[in-house]
């Protein structure tokens, strides 16, 4: 099990790292921070890909580099503009709202974090050991055909830095007039990831795979530990939910690995919708706008984790409204309002074309 154990390390790092810096600047923390880390990563491939594709400009390591550093820089300064200009209602210093929720922050011990990161450090390899073992090793070629086509789209964006939300659809769509739209936020890492190790594709397919179950396992705790449950739930959860069958379905049959990931990562979408809601002062607005690239990140993945996200989210949102009627007079708006930003999301490779290429037809048909 040592051979690619390199490739799957640096592929926890390239999806860790960039979300780990990007949402510890938006004012994420604690188990919400860690589990949002890789959602918030494809998000930003999946936003600013397309963006570098209309622009002319390669996708590789080295471009996505520089957009991190960018971002995080950009971050830095919103942080100080922020805090010059609006001092401590920049921060949110003032109580929450009667009744409303006063955030997880006091409801584990700093004793019960650590032992929670312990058990889950137990779940994620557990979880992974079971996908590895599975594979038997991580040069393995998947036998079907969503990895065949996935494989081909990683090798495609490495080898010619296409970007664009339509680049996808040429490994297997051979009409010049018709462009075809497929979400490629997993493709573009995984473009990545093959350019710095230099590693077969197989490899980087297999590799994000072992990592499944650390992903889901971190969501749940996250999901748990936001809602006020005890440690003792959010552990069994997670083991629970790496140790059922279903998961491990979806990976192979098909595999349909753009979709499990996003369905892996679906659930942030409540923990970060409260995280609008409860927002003090300023910090409301900045918390909806990072729940709106979180739902571009779920919609670059696969656009039917959106749906999803909908529907699991929608028990939580009564649940709240039921136990505070008051909060109806204007959350409801601030959902819809947090909500409305993935629907601006157009593909920026195709407003770009000129007249002639727009003439052309552009389907926008996804598939797992």
């Amino acid at each position: 099990m040592g051979a690619g154990a390199h490739e799957v390390a640096l592929y926890a790092l390239t999806l860790w790292v960039p979300g780990l810096a990007l949402g510890a600047l938006a004012g994420l923390r604690s188990w919400t921070l860690a589990a949002a880390a890789p959602l918030l990563t494809y998000s930003v491939a999946g936003l600013f890909g397309p963006i570098f594709a209309a622009l002319g400009i390669g996708w590789s390591p080295t471009s996505a580099g520089l957009l991190l550093v960018v971002l995080c820089a950009l971050g830095v300064l919103w942080h100080v503009a922020g805090r010059q200009r609006w001092g401590a209602h920049w921060l949110g210093r003032r109580l929450p709202a009667p009744g409303a929720y006063a955030g997880p922050q006091q409801v584990w011990e700093r004793w019960v974090h650590v032992a929670v990161a312990a058990a889950v450090c137990w779940v994620v390899v557990l979880g992974g050991t079971v996908i590895w073992a599975g594979l038997g090793h991580l040069s393995a070629i998947p036998q079907d055909w969503d990895a065949a086509f996935h494989a081909n789209g990683i090798r495609w964006i490495a080898e010619t830095g296409d970007s664009s939300l339509v680049g996808m659809g040429k490994v297997n769509w051979y009409e010049d007039d018709v462009e075809v739209f497929y979400p490629n936020a997993y493709h573009l890492l995984g473009s990545i990831v093959l350019l710095i190790t230099g590693a077969d594709v197989p490899t980087v397919l297999n590799a994000q795979t072992v990592l499944l179950p650390g992903m889901g396992a971190l969501v749940i705790v996250a999901l748990v530990h936001r809602f006020r449950g005890r440690a003792v739930l959010a552990v069994a959860a997670a083991a629970c939910g790496v140790a059922v069958t279903s998961f491990y379905d979806m990976l192979w049959r098909g595999p349909l690995l753009p979709f499990v990931t996003g369905a892996v990562l679906m659930p942030l979408a409540a923990v970060l919708l409260l995280d609008v809601l409860d927002a003090p002062g300023l910090r409301k607005i900045g918390r909806g706008l990072l729940f709106g690239v979180a739902l571009l990140g779920m919609i670059s993945l696969n656009p039917a984790t959106l749906f999803s996200a909908a529907v699991f989210v929608l028990p939580a949102m009564v649940q709240r409204w039921a136990g505070n009627p008051r909060l109806l007079l204007r959350e409801p708006l601030v959902v819809l309002a947090a909500g409305a930003r993935p629907r601006c999301w157009r593909c920026p490779s195709c407003s770009a074309r000129s007249a002639a290429h727009r003439a052309n037809r552009c389907t926008t048909g996804p598939r797992n």
